[in-house]
């Protein structure tokens, strides 16, 4: 029975939130003096180093994302010494992002699980048991995120927007399960156009949650800290430091809508700990394992419907997206378990919904400000109590992106969510209290508030505060609630 899962403690970091980088909603460049080359031109020499890189964007920088990839011009290096000219000369484009997060509850509460709670075994990850932690940042963890991507332009073969992407990960962390420790291939894809632009397509190894649901508040993912949507990690949705084989195809209906579907090996959702990546990471060390050798490991089907309107003078940024993903691998079957602790069940679903709505424009002179304002968003996830850890998510957010002239990138956050907990791993939970010394919380609710400023040219920092009242799944007497300081780092080279 694999029932000690990475236990949450909100403002949890956002996994996917942990691992890419920025560029505001309708704006792929900065506001600054001239108008910026167009997105994909040639970097003429006579263009300075940020501008030069900039004009390599639209060609070089990886593509298939739901929100813009980082841009060259936004990057330590940009295009000093016109190295970034002279790979794309050959076809070459290189993005390397470095991501340091820390978390640590600062109430008086305890630090580590009682030792009357039945002792460590490596199936438990040092979650839940003597000795171990409840949720991640309860004694202060960190984890370490350092991505490259290599694309390659093969347009130059004839392919409409074709391009070639090899990507790499390697990572430390002071907790295993939310974080593991790991060197491995990420992202090994083909990307290509169709039908004059109208349709995307996308196969090989690469991450799912950057290609879906739009999770990262304001399409800034240089800000990890406010969601805590659990749902499809749980349920077998790859994060962006952990890939396997998928494909992706995109049919662009207009400017505005959308509709788009996927189909991804499952991360093992029955694996030895019950960590999907975790026990991703531990039986496909390289990343490019085609068939999981864990029993039961299948095809996870994604599908998305979305309206997407970037800002523009006098036009407010809109983004509404909705679908459903369902994972036909085994899953242990909650609501079975206390009568067979092997029980496991076919298949497993959920839904989502997500919007934000610009309500208030800042800077609407320019095409290039138009993003600056206040933002509203909300989301919603659902899935089976019998199969999911958590059945519904709620989430509210506010934020400000651009709030200040001098400050154009920064961007201030607030966010509130509830996560319910599967009332049948609640009842397995409880049932075995008077052995394990461990409850079952039925809910968690936690707010967040945090300032993402940008330092430099690649360079974001992030500080904030967190409170949730049930930082668990499970909870031992005495556990308490946390409030959580938040820091983290977004660096490109």
């Amino acid at each position: 029975m694999a029932m000690d899962l990475p236990e949450p403690s909100s403002p949890d970091i956002d996994q996917a939130a942990a691992l890419d980088a920025v560029s505001m909603p309708g704006a792929d460049v900065e506001d600054r003096a001239g108008d910026p080359p167009p997105s994909g031109s040639p970097a003429a020499p006579s263009m300075d180093s940020e501008a030069r890189a900039h004009a390599l964007d639209a060609i070089h920088g990886y593509k298939g994302w739901n929100i813009p990839f980082p841009s060259f011009g936004d990057s330590i290096t940009r295009d000093d010494g016109h190295w970034r000219t002279r790979m794309a000369e050959h076809g070459f484009g290189l993005s390397v992002q470095s991501i340091p997060i820390f978390q640590i509850n600062t109430l008086d509460n305890p630090r580590r699980v009682p030792d009357y709670v039945p002792p460590c075994v490596p199936e438990n990850l040092n979650y839940n048991c003597a000795g171990g932690r409840s949720y991640f940042g309860q004694g202060g963890d960190y984890f370490v995120s350092n991505l490259a991507y290599l694309t390659y332009d093969s347009s130059r073969w004839g392919v409409p927007d074709g391009q070639i992407t090899f990507g790499g990960h390697w990572g430390l962390s002071s907790d295993e399960a939310y974080s593991p420790k790991t060197v491995r291939v990420f992202v090994l894809s083909w990307y290509q156009t169709l039908f004059d632009g109208k349709v995307e397509l996308k196969m090989g190894y690469f991450p799912s949650l950057t290609e879906f649901m739009g999770t990262f508040v304001g399409g800034m993912v240089t800000n990890p800290f406010g969601p805590n949507g659990f749902l499809p990690l749980a349920m077998g949705m790859s994060p962006n430091n952990v890939s396997t084989p998928n494909v992706r195809a995109t049919w662009h209906v207009n400017d505005d809508f959308y509709a788009q579907l996927g189909v991804q090996r499952s991360l093992p959702v029955r694996g030895a700990t019950g960590n999907p990546i975790y026990d991703e990471v531990n039986d496909n060390a390289s990343g490019l394992r085609f068939k999981s050798s864990v029993p039961g490991t299948r095809i996870l089907y994604t599908g998305e419907l979305g309206y997407k309107r970037q800002a523009a003078p006098g036009n407010p940024y809109v983004w509404v997206r909705g679908g459903g993903f369902h994972n036909t691998s085994d899953f242990t079957d909650f609501s079975r378990l206390l009568a067979d602790p092997d029980a496991t069940r076919k298949g497993g679903s959920g839904v989502y919904l997500l919007a934000d709505r610009q309500v208030w424009q800042q800077a609407p002179g320019s095409p290039y400000t138009a993003y600056r304002g206040v933002y509203l968003g909300g989301t919603f996830m659902g899935g089976e109590s019998e199969v999911a850890a958590f059945t519904r998510y709620y989430e509210l957010r506010a934020y400000w992106l651009g709030p200040f002239s001098n400050r154009p990138r920064d961007m201030i956050s607030l966010i509130a969510n509830h996560n319910s907990v599967s009332d049948h791993l609640q009842d397995v939970t409880n049932a075995y209290a008077p052995y394990t010394g461990l409850f079952a919380n039925e809910y968690a609710n936690s707010a967040t508030a945090s300032y993402m400023f940008r330092v430099r040219s690649g360079v974001y920092a992030t500080l904030g505060v967190g409170y949730t009242d049930n930082p668990s799944i499970q909870y031992f007497d005495g556990q308490g609630s946390s409030l959580n300081v938040l820091a983290s780092m977004f660096i490109t080279l």
